[in-house]
């Protein structure tokens, strides 16, 4: 069985963090792992999903 680890995504609700765009870094990483690894059973989230936690992220 092979699955899929995502960590510490720290989404925001628009805009840069730390000069990277975590919306568009976590949607490569999904694109990556469609297109990579299409027979992983599943994906496991894990750490800080939001960086602020606000409503927006």
């Amino acid at each position: 069985m092979k699955l899929i680890h995502l960590t510490d995504t720290h989404v925001i609700g628009d805009g840069l963090l730390y000069g990277q765009d975590p919306a568009a870094r976590l949607l490569a990483a999904a694109q990556s792992t469609n297109a990579e690894h299409p027979n992983a059973s599943f994906v496991v989230l894990t750490g800080d999903m939001s960086h602020p936690g606000d409503a927006a992220a």
